[in-house]
């Protein structure tokens, strides 16, 4: 791996940046096989096309080295992959609801409810903390319908989380010893025809 330059200054050269000519250029000229961007995907979008732009641009790009990938976290995913080429790829912690049996069931019911906003890649996840939250407010036996948690519930109540453990939405639901999530899932996506799809 080399470094293309101080992590600092690039961060504050790419910040609001949408034309990557020169760090593109760095990249190849490194011999990259890899492009990671760590940020989102309305930046992310413009770097791709980029990437594999075939104009005059891409003389230096990606279509004269077609095996440079273009890497992410889950900022690059989105729902408009318009600007996004086949073949880059994302992670994202967890996996997509419609990945697990129960996650689908979730997403049937969300349908069914009639939500106009998407429930997107953490709307499992989300889900699930929301009941792990409403099962440590049971502990402590407190409504999670009540304005606020009485002062003498608080510090109970933060406590009372680590002992959550259910079958959620997306999984096993609990926390180990240091308040880590017990399911450590990270699923890798690559663009294929315009989807997500794992790898």
């Amino acid at each position: 791996m080399t470094e293309l330059s101080n992590p600092a200054r690039s961060r504050a050269l790419l910040i609001g940046a949408l034309l990557f000519t020169a760090q593109i250029a760095q990249a190849r000229a490194a011999g990259a096989d890899v492009i990671y961007y760590g940020g989102q995907y309305d930046a992310a979008g413009p770097l791709s096309k980029q990437l594999h732009a075939a104009g005059p641009l891409s003389k230096q790009l990606h279509a004269a080295d077609p095996d440079v990938l273009l890497a992410g976290g889950d900022g690059i995913l989105a729902t408009d992959k318009a600007d996004l080429a086949d073949g880059d790829i994302c992670t994202v912690g967890g996996a997509f609801p419609d990945a697990v049996n129960s996650g689908r069931t979730f997403i049937k019911d969300y349908k069914e409810a009639g939500y106009k906003t998407l429930y997107g890649p953490y709307g499992g996840h989300a889900y699930d903390a929301t009941l792990a939250l409403i099962h440590a407010f049971e502990f402590v036996h407190v409504s999670p319908l009540g304005d606020t948690v009485p002062s003498t519930k608080r510090e109970s109540l933060r406590a009372s989380v680590q002992y959550v453990d259910f079958d959620g939405v997306m999984g096993k639901v609990g926390f180990d010893a240091n308040g880590d999530a017990e399911s450590r899932v990270v699923t890798v996506y690559r663009l294929d025809g315009g989807t997500w799809k794992p790898v």
